[in-house]
C-alpha cells in the first residue's frame, strides 16, 4: 500500500447562466460546492440564440447583437454579485448558438445531448 496521495485535479464548472432563478441557484451551488472542494474554476456562460427570422436580415442581426451585448453585460455584472463573496476564480463568456450543444461542446468532459 502506498502512502502517496494521487494530486488532486482542478474541477472546471462550467454554468449556463441567464439570470433566472434556476441559473442563480446552478452558480450559487457551484460556488458552495468549490469553496469545500478546491482547487477549482468556474466559467459562467450566457448563450444566445438567434431565431432564423433575425438571421435573415443583416440589419436585425446587427441590432440583435448589440443588444446580446447590454444582455451579456449585465448577466456578467449579475454573476460578479453572485460571486462576490466567493474566493473561487471565474471568467465569463457569451455565444451565440443552440444552448444545450453550445454548452456541452465547451464541457471539459465529454458530453452526449440526446434530443
Amino acid at each position: 500500500m502506498s502512502a502517496e496521495t494521487p494530486p488532486i485535479r482542478e474541477l472546471h464548472l462550467i454554468v449556463g447562466f441567464d439570470g433566472s432563478p434556476a441559473a442563480a441557484r446552478a452558480l450559487d451551488t457551484s460556488a458552495r460546492l468549490l469553496a469545500v472542494r478546491p482547487p477549482g474554476r468556474i466559467t459562467v456562460v450566457w448563450v444566445a440564440h438567434l431565431t432564423s427570422t433575425v438571421r435573415l436580415s443583416a440589419d436585425a442581426v446587427e441590432v440583435v447583437e448589440h443588444d446580446f451585448d447590454q444582455v451579456a453585460q449585465e448577466l456578467r455584472a449579475a454573476a460578479a454579485e453572485r460571486l462576490s463573496d466567493s474566493q473561487v476564480p471565474w471568467d465569463f463568456q457569451w455565444r451565440q448558438g443552440l444552448i444545450a450543444r453550445d454548452l456541452a461542446r465547451h464541457s471539459p468532459v465529454p458530453v452526449t445531448i440526446v434530443p
